[in-house]
């Protein structure tokens, strides 16, 4: 229910990417609400700040802010909602190769990809 499950902003929405709470101005923030703890903090953060940048240089506008707080209903652009989806999108984005280069893209992909196909060849004690 408080997780990001579409790729859109808005203030006091938990189930948008990127929240901005209201407030104070001294408790104003954005928060990146789409990477776990089990994420790379530099990489995701490389990733953040090249989309910033690629903003910035491009002049871009933010898309409208999401209209509404009930993430069943909107109409806002969904978050892949697997690891392989996320991973054909990495692989299809022509913005990140100019960031990350087209070589890390391909490796770590392709080491994602075989990290999830080792995990799916077991069976965990959890799972009995």
């Amino acid at each position: 229910q408080f997780v990001p499950v579409n790729n859109s902003w808005g203030p006091n929405n938990r189930s948008v990417a990127f929240r901005i709470p209201t407030g104070s101005k001294q408790a104003r923030r954005i928060e990146h609400r789409v990477a776990g703890a089990e994420s790379n903090p530099y990489l995701v953060l490389s990733v953040i700040l090249a989309g910033i940048h690629y903003g910035l240089k491009n002049s871009l506008n933010p898309l409208s802010q999401s209209r509404t707080d009930n993430a069943c209903v909107s109409r806002d652009p969904e978050m892949p909602n697997n690891i392989e989806q996320a991973l054909q999108l990495l692989e299809s984005s022509k913005i990140l190769k100019d960031y990350l280069t087209d070589e890390y893209i391909k490796i770590f992909v392709d080491l994602k990809r075989k990290e999830q196909e080792s995990f799916n060849s077991e069976i965990s004690d959890l799972e009995y």
